[in-house]
């Protein structure tokens, strides 16, 4: 099957060689461009349609995998700001999923290129995620995997998307989940407790998401995720960042979720209100009419 997708190396496809098969039989009308990413938990292909020339994304992945729960999230789920579920289905014990090719570039990748990103950069991309991630809890779901690395960009169209939801969960007000899904640097000490509601953990990797794309680097090391002494760390987010945008920061890096910005309050923040002119003085008017008056 290595030969339907360029540049792959077969030595990679050994375990994905009968779903690839089933896929390939199944969508003849799609030509496959390349490989997007592959591990031991799911294959994920470029493919374009031969006819429209549109392009899509397919994921495979077994049954027993995560798939299912971004079909079920994604199901419900239509946004401008969030990668769009096309269809599934299943087949010899594996799913298989289309999904809206999303163009632009990978934040964490724009990140490690740059160093960091400018402020008005990181509130262009921030301002629709937090749209995306509020729609989403509307509709009760969580991500639980916030972060750059799923995060698309599109700087021709200043467009921002959410992907990869194989994480996501539904949730209830008031009752408590368990289990500690997401990546270590981005969970809230909620989610390392084993003991968060849902939303207000989403707020905190909103937090660290901001905080890594002004600074490049993540404001609490292992050690101090695990130990809890982040509790005690002054923040610092360097000398070209706003006073308004370390506010926000602090105020989504709370320990106590309960103090903690919401993401609907995210939105009321004041780094996101235009920012409003100086009026000229008296005496500035008057120099202008003047000057005016003396050419």
């Amino acid at each position: 099957m290595a030969q339907f997708i360029p540049n792959c190396d077969p030595s990679q496809l050994a375990k994905w060689e009968a779903p690839l098969e089933s896929l390939f039989l199944s969508k003849r009308k799609f030509g496959f461009l390349h490989l997007l990413s592959i591990s031991q938990r799911n294959i994920v292909l470029l493919a374009q349609n031969l006819l429209t020339l549109q392009k899509v994304v397919f994921k495979i992945a077994p049954l027993s995998g995560c798939l299912f729960s971004e079909i079920v999230c994604l199901t419900h789920v239509s946004h401008p700001n969030i990668v769009t579920l096309k269809e599934w289905s299943s087949d010899g014990g594996f799913v298989f999923v289309e999904l809206e090719y999303v163009p632009g570039r990978c934040v964490i990748d724009m990140i490690v290129e740059q160093g960091k990103l400018s402020e008005p950069l990181s509130k262009t991309i921030f301002k629709p995620l937090v749209q995306a991630v509020l729609f989403l809890h509307s509709k009760g779901v969580i991500h639980r995997d916030l972060k750059p690395d799923n995060i698309i960009y599109d700087q021709t169209t200043d467009v921002t998307k959410l992907i990869d939801f194989e994480l996501s969960t539904h949730f209830e007000k008031g009752s408590k989940l368990s289990q500690r899904s997401g990546t270590i640097h981005y969970l809230s000490p909620e989610v390392r407790r084993q003991n968060y509601e849902g939303p207000e953990s989403d707020a905190w990797s909103l937090g660290v998401t901001l905080y890594v794309m002004l600074t490049g680097q993540f404001p609490y090391s292992n050690e101090e995720l695990w130990s809890h002494s982040e509790e005690s760390k002054d923040l610092k987010l360097g000398p070209n960042c706003s006073d308004l945008v370390v506010d926000l920061v602090k105020q989504l890096l709370r320990q106590d979720p309960l103090k903690r910005l919401t993401v609907s309050q995210i939105n009321d923040h004041k780094w996101f209100k235009p920012e409003k002119k100086e009026s000229k003085s008296t005496v500035d008017k008057m120099i202008e009419r003047f000057r005016k008056l003396n050419k």
